[in-house]
């Protein structure tokens, strides 16, 4: 026969497992971060990155797609001048936080590499220069 202090006691059990499993919380697969430069060596994803070398070849590829980073499509980031002015609207680390997920940016393919991200974020970070 149950009584009313094991009740008591179901009841407070039933809670905390309910409890336990409403606190997962689904954040989707972090992008593999690339290994630490070996000592003495210099990280290409991160040191002196600039515009025209580095992030334009990077926004061709994977951001300037039919529908999506174009003069005809959701937001032009074919120029430096509108892709600052995308930074400079959103900040830098809104921008970076949709192109880390990994889940939606970019479209259509497959997602930027982690050096891709690294040098994307590094850029921002000292500035965004058209260097």
């Amino acid at each position: 026969m149950i009584r009313k202090k094991h009740i008591k006691y179901i009841a407070l059990i039933l809670f905390m497992a309910v409890f336990a499993i409403s606190c997962v919380k689904k954040v989707g697969m972090l992008p593999p971060t690339a290994p630490p430069p070996a000592p003495g060596t210099v990280d290409t994803c991160t040191t002196d990155v600039k515009y025209a070398q580095h992030i334009a070849p990077i926004i061709t590829k994977s951001c300037a797609k039919p529908g999506c980073h174009t003069p005809t499509g959701y937001k032009d980031f074919t120029t430096y001048a509108l892709l600052k002015a995308e930074i400079s609207a959103i900040t830098a680390a809104g921008l970076y936080n949709r192109i880390k997920t990994g889940t939606d940016m970019p479209q259509g393919g497959p997602p930027l590499t982690s050096c891709e991200i690294s040098k994307m974020k590094a850029w921002m970070d000292d500035g965004a220069l058209n260097n």
